[in-house]
């Protein structure tokens, strides 16, 4: 049998023919993508912060049954219902509170739920063309200040105080310790420098709002007062009847436009009526005469018993209805807000976005310790003697 031939290698550099495999390209390794420590440990601490911080709320909410629980009023104000649940409350918003905030193309509603002491408010749709709420509201139940327009609501009640309103009796209770409970059953602190304005009926006064007229129909059983077509002929009428009258120093803006005139007189607004009446002027109607005072908290303590004295003036409690407290406060730090409509099954993707980022973050910490082996110094082993 015939020897094979001896493998003859080829001398170093050698030419490598057309059809041949080069052995030191076949022995090139694929170079290693560089993803540096610094990226890899910024990627890291994204992916932790959206799974652990941004994401858990959603998650949990979107872990909660497909039907709303229902709860009371007076538990979420107290704190007893945990956040990012979906809940169904009745509450009565007030809706004269109501704050207009618009982010992007969307546009809600936020107003404070009654008998709360602003610690539960209603995030509601602004659509005018929404349902109405016959009974109770579902929805998200969130901590207000992780909202995105938390701070600007807070800045608007700052800027600008709403009025608060109490009777008589719950100011007098509350010129001690500056506790006033309102109409709503809200308890407010009030200071020294808040603006306090009521409006006093004046019993012995009265405003007569008469229309001009022209020829009148005597079948229609007017007794024929002739044309009245200004003020002065209204108060050379007025007076034939026992109503002394003075024309107003305040008129209205429209009344030039309407064509009418505001009379002041000095009578009761039940005794103008009847005068009226029984002189058949029905192009007239009476109307009460009302004081307005403002003044502070703070000058308004040193009142006396049975009376709140404004500008050197004791004006008696009996005769004020309600009295607006105009107190600069903030949103309590343990206010809930109700998302309202929103419902577990809109986030859906929570759950897939959960695990890209999961996915995503193993592989940079991955990455991340490879890049720090890369880093420590090499081990060189010493040789024994």
């Amino acid at each position: 049998m015939a020897a094979s031939p001896p493998i003859v290698e080829p001398e170093p550099g050698a030419p490598v023919p057309r059809d041949a495999i080069d052995p030191d390209l076949v022995r090139l390794g694929r170079a290693r993508s560089k993803i540096g420590a610094i990226t890899a440990a910024a990627v890291v601490g994204l992916c932790l912060y959206f799974l652990f911080i941004w994401l858990s709320p959603h998650r949990r909410f979107a872990g909660e049954p497909p039907e709303p629980r229902a709860v009371a009023l007076a538990d979420v104000a107290a704190g007893q219902v945990a956040s990012d649940s979906f809940v169904s409350l009745e509450a009565d918003p007030m809706m004269s509170y109501a704050i207009r905030v618009k982010g992007g193309e969307s546009e809600v509603r936020v107003t404070p739920a009654r008998g709360t002491n602003e610690r539960v408010w209603l995030v509601l749709s602004s659509d005018g063309w929404s349902r109405p709420v016959l009974k109770a509201y579902t929805g998200r139940l969130r901590k207000l200040d992780e909202l995105p327009f938390a701070s600007l609501i807070d800045t608007h009640i700052k800027s600008f105080p709403r009025p608060l309103f109490a009777n008589a009796a719950g100011v007098r209770a509350g010129l001690g310790g500056g506790q006033v409970t309102t109409v709503t059953g809200d308890k407010i602190a009030v200071g020294d420098g808040d603006k306090v304005a009521f409006d006093v009926v004046e019993p012995a006064r009265a405003t007569v709002i008469a229309s001009f007229t022209g020829k009148r129909d005597a079948a229609e059983g007017d007794p024929g007062h002739g044309p009245l077509t200004d003020a002065k002929l209204w108060i050379a009428e007025l007076a034939k009847h026992g109503i002394t009258a003075t024309a107003s120093p305040t008129p209205g803006q429209a009344d030039a436009i309407i064509g009418q005139a505001r009379l002041d007189v000095a009578m009761p607004v039940a005794d103008v009526t009847q005068k009226l009446e029984a002189a058949k002027l029905w192009a007239a109607r009476v109307e009460r005469v009302t004081r307005h005072h403002e003044t502070t908290w703070g000058a308004l303590r040193g009142s006396p018993a049975g009376a709140f004295t404004v500008g050197g003036e004791a004006i008696p409690e009996a005769q004020v209805d309600l009295v607006g407290l105009f107190v600069r406060h903030g949103i309590p730090g343990d206010a809930y807000a109700l998302v309202a409509d929103e419902k577990p099954q809109d986030y859906w993707h929570i759950l897939p976005l959960t695990v890209a980022l999961a996915v995503i973050g193993l592989f940079f910490a991955w990455a991340l310790v490879r890049a720090i082996r890369a880093m420590l110094p090499m081990r060189v082993p010493q040789l024994r003697q």
